[in-house]
C-alpha cells in the first residue's frame, strides 16, 4: 500500500508492507504506479541485479528509489520480475530482475529520492516516509 503525503513543493510518498522485505517490492510498485499510472507489463527484457548497502534501513531505501530512477533516466528501463533478498543486519538488499521499456512517459519528473522527512517505522507493519525532489 502507498499514498502520496504533503510535503511543500516536493512529493512524498507513504509505503507501508508486511515486512522489510516486502517493502522494497512495494516501493518499486509505487513509484511505478505514480509515475506511469500503472506498473510495466510483464515481457521478456535484459536480465539485471543489484547489491545495495547502507547504513540503516533508511539510506537503503533511498538508495533503492534512486537506483530505480537511474535505470529510467538512462534510458535502461523500469524492473519487473524482481527477487528480492534483504539482510537486516547490513543492512543489504540484493535483487535480481528484468528491466523492460517504460509503458509510457512518466506523468511526473522525479530528481532524486531525498534524505528531508525520511522516517522509517519497523511495526509491523513497516511504514516508510520518504520525500522526492521534483
Amino acid at each position: 500500500m502507498w499514498r502520496e503525503i504533503e510535503r511543500g513543493g516536493d512529493l512524498g510518498l507513504l509505503v507501508e508492507a508486511p515486512d522489510g522485505k516486502a517493502l522494497f517490492e512495494q516501493c518499486r510498485r509505487a513509484l511505478y504506479e505514480l509515475l506511469f499510472g500503472a506498473l510495466p507489463a510483464k515481457a521478456a527484457g535484459s536480465a539485471w541485479s543489484v547489491l545495495l548497502e547502507g547504513a540503516d534501513d533508511e539510506e537503503l531505501a533511498v538508495a533503492w528509489f534512486n537506483e530505480l530512477l537511474f535505470l529510467l533516466e538512462t534510458g535502461r528501463g523500469c524492473l519487473i520480475s524482481s527477487r528480492y533478498a534483504y539482510d537486516p543486519s547490513g543492512p543489504s538488499l540484493a535483487v535480481e530482475g528484468r528491466l523492460v521499456m517504460a509503458p509510457a512517459l512518466p506523468t511526473l519528473a522525479i530528481k532524486a529520492a531525498t534524505y528531508g522527512g525520511l522516517r522509517l517505522d519497523p511495526g509491523p507493519p513497516v511504514r516508510l516516509e520518504i520525500t522526492f525532489d521534483l
